[in-house]
């Protein structure tokens, strides 16, 4: 990467009333979708939290049932997709749209307790720009998984772990919470629609030099699992080919030199204010590069 300081544009979506956004991707989870949304209703600030059921293709009363949380979630917004592309897509549709300074997304099954929901957005600090929640740490309470299932989830990871040259212990865990403005970049266009895309993902804050942390949660197997057979095997497709036919992940960018006024749209990468003068490299994703750039020209010339 380059040797100037990095920046992250925030995204034009941004709400400064919004502290966090909550991201639901559903799949027919009409009957399990109203205990994770009352859960949430406990355990966030709903003045300040957006939350985004997206309904991927669901032939249930997935929506309705969602759209009747609106008395309670006061920012409660349904996203829907026509047909059913994958929970990757689900979420990155409801990451690229939040509104938060910080977007985590869940399971609609509820398997995570949420009581780590907030411990988890604390952690993002300095430059920490993920948190990933986590069954195999110190600290995680883990109850109800079959053996098989708990097998699978094992291999799955260390298979995860050669794959992605990452000592990251969980990334199939289904809550994780980031900096918007790195989410934005990393999701833009992502391309794996199916289980496998928290890899991806991973991949790319790994190349953007993001600090990513794992956080212990209490997760308790619920049945009704989207897990079909052959999805291991998909998942693993998906793993090889991000894992032989990727080049490093560089999103595009603005160079300039700092000044302060920057700061009004973009965000140090690692929490630290550059030098007025210094050289820095304002990423962002593709669809917003002419927009930051006539943004920063708007600014004027640089400090010489």
């Amino acid at each position: 990467m380059s040797s100037a300081v990095t920046l992250v544009a925030r995204p034009e979506a941004r709400d400064d009333s919004i502290e966090l956004t909550v991201v639901v991707p559903a799949w027919n989870e009409a009957l399990r979708l109203p205990i994770l949304l009352a859960s949430l209703v406990d355990h966030v600030e709903v003045a300040t939290t957006e939350v985004l059921v997206v309904d991927d293709g669901s032939e249930d009363r997935t929506i309705e049932v969602a759209r009747g949380f609106e008395p309670t979630l006061p920012h409660l917004r349904v996203i829907e997709h026509g047909t059913n592309r994958g929970k990757g897509a689900a979420v990155r549709t409801g990451v690229l749209q939040a509104r938060g300074r910080l977007v985590a997304f869940v399971d609609a099954d509820d398997a995570t307790d949420l009581s780590s929901l907030r411990p988890m957005c604390d952690a993002i600090v300095g430059p920490v720009g993920a948190v990933f929640g986590s069954r195999h740490v110190d600290g995680s309470v883990v109850s109800g998984s079959p053996p098989i299932r708990g097998l699978m989830g094992r291999v799955f990871n260390h298979v995860v772990r050669i794959a992605a040259g990452t000592n990251i212990s969980d990334t199939q865990c289904g809550a994780k919470v980031f900096r918007t403005s790195v989410a934005a970049i990393v999701f833009a266009d992502s391309t794996v629609d199916g289980f496998a895309f928290d890899v991806e993902i991973l991949r790319r804050l790994m190349d953007l030099e993001v600090d990513v942390v794992e956080h212990p949660v209490r997760w308790s197997y619920v049945s009704g699992s989207k897990i079909q057979l052959l999805t291991p095997i998909r998942m693993l497709t998906d793993i090889a080919r991000l894992r032989f036919g990727r080049s490093r992940f560089e999103p595009a960018s603005v160079t300039c030199s700092f000044r302060p006024e920057l700061l009004a749209f973009a965000a140090p990468l690692d929490g630290a204010e550059p030098a007025v003068g210094s050289e820095v490299r304002v990423l962002v994703n593709d669809a917003s590069l002419g927009a930051l750039r006539r943004r920063v020209e708007s600014l004027g010339p640089g400090p010489s």
